[in-house]
């Protein structure tokens, strides 16, 4: 995937600016920061669900997974942490679930847990999605 002078505004809010980035094959890329910071118009724009300026290109083959803030609503919350990945991932990712985990904080016993209880974390009043 190859990603150039990608730029995104709303009306004078500028969200990215000329960025470029360049996916190889075999390589696996999450988009991690904190709210309002651009990760998900980043992700629509890759997707093409929004308009933008630059130019994207997907390679042949090539998976996109992405999971929007608003979907957390329709997991569910009697599976495992390991169990929800477990059911969407596809080939060779599969045998790498608990590493990809890992690169989200899941230690130890925590891809153990619920869903549903991890959904608590949610309506604390200080989080926002």
């Amino acid at each position: 995937m190859t990603v150039e002078n990608l730029t995104k505004t709303y009306d004078e809010h500028v969200v990215f600016k000329d960025a470029n980035l360049s996916i190889k094959r075999g390589e696996k890329v999450s988009f991690v920061g904190r709210n309002g910071e651009g990760k998900s118009t980043m992700i629509k724009s890759i997707l093409g669900d929004i308009d933008f300026e630059g130019k994207c290109s997907l390679g042949h083959n090539v998976q996109v997974g992405y999971f929007a803030q608003n979907q957390a609503a329709l997991l569910d919350n009697e599976l495992t942490v390991f169990q929800t990945v477990d059911e969407v991932a596809k080939g060779d990712v599969r045998t790498g679930i608990k590493n990809i985990l890992g690169r989200f904080m899941f230690k130890g016993d925590d891809i153990d847990k619920k869903v549903g209880v991890l959904s608590r974390w949610r309506k604390k009043p200080d989080w926002r999605w």
